[in-house]
């Protein structure tokens, strides 16, 4: 059932609107900050899944207005609601702690780096909150090498254009997607333009808000876009390629682009033409995601798990063999249930832990080997021949006579 994590999902826009009117003391850059989150490609697809990412952008945006709100307060009850909204971003999602660290950045140079009651209330929230989070925290750090097993296909190295080329698809699909309706060469034109015009609006709002306003905003981007980017440079990766990762750096490109668009829609030292063309521009990105959420509804893509259970369930009497998960090249634990569901009930799974080899019974027509480690294939290989059945995640098998 879908529907818990829209209405998730759907608290994230009055959030959005609270923090604008927090952060900006602005109806219209709320109003267009909450739009631009309302057609959101990004956000939009989220809603729709049963994953944390819906939740994690609602906690985030209260987490950020409880912070604010304690910083101009200065009461108890704000900063213990600061604290209880910390705490449930982190259970949300692991990756908040460098939001709190933001907050931490924010917090140390509005105080101009002094112990300031401030200062340690914040500093008493982040004890709270890492305490309350110390139950899970323990589980990740008990189970750290399996964590590492199940992450381990985020090592594949990628070249340095391809990784900068997919930040800058991720984060226009997070304004608009062009993905079915226009050629290759133009979706890479526009691209590249969404993010100059994210770019330019950072520079709009640091160069023309006080330093509270626009330090906010860049403490909720950067910590996050550089843990997961950096790592990626240096010693390869594609963490940094999963847009999901990054909701808080992306909300904060929303507030940017939001109040760029608002401020240059008021300014009276912008011409009456230039004003026309911004109104031109903030039209076509609300139409452009408006577009695309409409083309997705009409044509909805399709993931490869999807084309591939379609392949498998066509078979006759399948078997679906499948190498340890996440293992040099295999699939994760979430792509093996997510298969599973999609499949007819005659389909048979069979997962095998290495240095196990298969065992297929002579009854089963149809064999495939799906997100399989190259090691376990090679093995494989020896009784068997294996041929391409859907990209380089499925294979059918045959015995060799």
């Amino acid at each position: 059932n879908r529907s818990l994590p829209v209405l998730i999902s759907l608290l994230a826009l009055p959030c959005i609107y609270w923090l604008c009117l927090e952060l900006f003391k602005s109806y219209l850059t709320a109003w267009i900050a909450m739009g631009l989150v309302a057609i959101s490609p990004f956000h939009v697809y989220y809603a729709q899944e049963i994953r944390e990412y819906g939740l994690w952008a609602v906690t985030t945006l209260l987490m950020s207005v409880s912070l604010l709100r304690a910083m101009r307060l200065g009461t108890k009850s704000a900063w213990v609601i600061y604290t209880v909204t910390t705490i449930l971003s982190l259970y949300s999602a692991v990756f908040s702690v460098f939001v709190l660290f933001g907050h931490g950045i924010y917090v140390a140079v509005n105080e101009g780096f002094r112990l300031s009651q401030k200062a340690v209330a914040y500093l008493l929230t982040s004890f709270v909150s890492v305490v309350a989070f110390s139950p899970w925290l323990l589980v990740i750090l008990t189970h750290l090498d399996k964590l590492k097993e199940v992450t381990a296909w985020m090592d594949m190295s990628l070249p340095v254009n391809t990784l900068v080329k997919s930040w800058i698809f991720n984060l226009q699909s997070v304004f608009f997607k062009t993905q079915f309706w226009l050629p290759e060469s133009l979706k890479t034109l526009l691209a590249f333009a969404m993010a100059i015009l994210v770019g330019y609006s950072i520079y709009v709002l640091c160069r023309h808000t006080p330093k509270q306003i626009w330090l906010f905003v860049v403490t909720l981007i950067i910590p996050i876009s550089l843990s997961l980017a950096l790592p990626d440079l240096v010693s390869g990766g594609i963490r940094s390629t999963n847009a999901r990762y990054f909701v808080p750096s992306y909300l904060g490109c929303q507030l940017a682009v939001a109040y760029f668009l608002s401020t240059q829609f008021t300014s009276t030292k912008i011409k009456f033409l230039q004003r026309k063309h911004l109104r031109i521009i903030t039209i076509t990105i609300m139409a452009a995601g408006v577009l695309s959420g409409a083309i997705q509804s009409v044509r909805p893509s399709r993931s490869d798990n999807q084309k591939i259970a379609e392949i498998i369930n066509r078979a006759n009497m399948p078997l679906v063999v499948s190498g340890e998960a996440s293992k040099n090249g295999g699939g994760t634990f979430g792509d093996i249930m997510e298969l599973s569901h999609l499949l007819d009930p005659k389909v048979k799974l069979q997962l095998v832990i290495e240095p196990n080899q298969p065992t297929i019974p002579e009854e089963f027509q149809d064999v495939f080997l799906y997100k399989t480690p190259e090691s376990f294939k090679h093995k494989i290989e020896q009784k068997y021949r294996i041929d391409s059945a859907y990209k380089k995640q499925l294979f059918f098998i045959t015995k060799i006579k």
